[in-house]
């Protein structure tokens, strides 16, 4: 698979869901089984903020060199037994996603994707400082997870504590006969905090409109393709 081939996919892809939501879901097989096969890179690193992309070759240089070893190590973990081994696919339109442990998942589509929504909720406690619907992780991807219900856990000096349930989402692409999961990886530069996420989904085209005065983002992506080993 070569680097430029799935980067444009991808880059279609975001106009095509930018543009049309609809219910649509590439052809997959029930049952069928998918293995892990390898992990491309994506199309380099690109600094944001709030006002747009910088393409500055020194500031790009700089915030690229401080943050290359998570980066690195990401993609590591991502090659290592554990991280997304399989995906296998039940004859009731059900999925499972195999990997440190398994998770159990209803199939549907959206925009040509295909989305695996995860069956059980999750409790998630204790967050900080925000609630899961005003994150950065939120805003910044196109297929948002379902959210329950969200609250203030604890509040003690103006130090709040957050907790909220959810369904979590994970995103697959069909490309040239394989299955592709996206990865966004970023860095989060800011004045008091230091934040490293990587999300198994697409971001939306104006995701640095909703960083913060003052932020800097790294930004990159990574896929992990699968090969069919069952039908």
């Amino acid at each position: 698979m070569h680097r430029p081939t799935i980067f444009l996919f991808v880059v279609a892809m975001l106009f095509l869901l930018s543009c049309n939501d609809k219910e649509v879901q590439p052809s997959i097989a029930f049952p069928s089984e998918y293995h892990k096969s390898g992990v491309e890179p994506g199309d380099g690193f690109r600094v944001y903020t709030r006002e747009g992309e910088l393409r500055d070759k020194l500031i790009l240089e700089k915030f690229i060199g401080i943050d290359s070893t998570y980066f690195n190590n990401m993609n590591y973990n991502m090659r290592r037994h554990g991280f997304y081994d399989s995906i296998k696919f039940s004859p009731i339109r059900q999925a499972s996603l195999v990997g440190y442990w398994k998770t159990d998942c209803t199939t549907s589509g959206s925009g040509g994707l295909i989305v695996l929504t995860q069956n059980d909720t999750i409790d998630r406690c204790c967050s900080y400082p925000e609630v899961l619907t005003r994150t950065f992780d939120y805003y910044i991807v196109q297929i948002k997870p379902n959210v329950f219900s969200e609250s203030i856990y604890s509040s003690t000096r103006g130090a709040y504590l957050f907790t909220y349930v959810y369904q979590p989402k994970f995103v697959l692409m069909k490309y040239d006969g394989k299955l592709v999961a996206p990865f966004i990886q970023y860095v989060r530069h800011s004045d008091t905090a230091y934040e490293q996420g990587e999300l198994n989904n697409l971001p939306v085209l104006d995701f640095y409109k909703y960083l913060t005065e003052g932020d800097t983002l790294i930004l990159t992506n990574s896929f992990i393709t699968f090969e069919l080993t069952k039908q």
